[in-house]
């Protein structure tokens, strides 16, 4: 027995980076805000291993580099409609400002996490997710 067209049994993940239902600080949106984001974890995630890899570098010099590798992510997504992650954005970054090493996996991993929670913290649900939730949810 097939699921009818209305309803599909299959659970679903909904990803919104569209601002369908809620606002991201993200590139693409507001790039101000979420460079502010990247500020918010540089001196902690970010500089010590900049330095370690030989490079010194203010934040303010370091969003030059951090800007090449987020405008090579976004074209690289757009050509073949996969995601990136921002553990592979800080790895550009870094090879762009000239690090003599990238930390490993896991740093890179860690540094993303970090972005990301400064990130989700400026997320904002907009006014109107609760009613495209119930519509959405009429076709699942």
């Amino acid at each position: 027995m097939s699921a009818s067209p209305s309803h599909d049994p299959r659970p679903v993940v909904l990803f919104d980076w569209g601002e369908t239902l809620m606002w991201i600080p993200g590139m693409i949106h507001d790039p101000d805000k979420h460079l502010a984001c990247v500020g918010q974890v540089f001196d902690a995630e970010l500089r010590p291993h900049l330095e370690a890899g030989g490079v010194h570098l203010s934040y303010e010099r370091y969003t030059r580099h951090y800007l090449a590798a987020c405008k090579v992510q976004i074209q690289r997504s757009k050509d073949t409609l996969r995601e990136h992650t921002f553990a592979d954005r800080f790895a550009t970054s870094f090879e762009f400002a000239g690090a003599d090493r990238i930390p490993p996996r896991a740093t890179l991993e860690r540094m993303a996490m970090a972005l990301g929670e400064a990130v989700g913290a400026g997320a904002v649900l907009l006014d109107h997710a609760a009613e495209v939730i119930l519509e959405l949810a009429a076709s699942y």
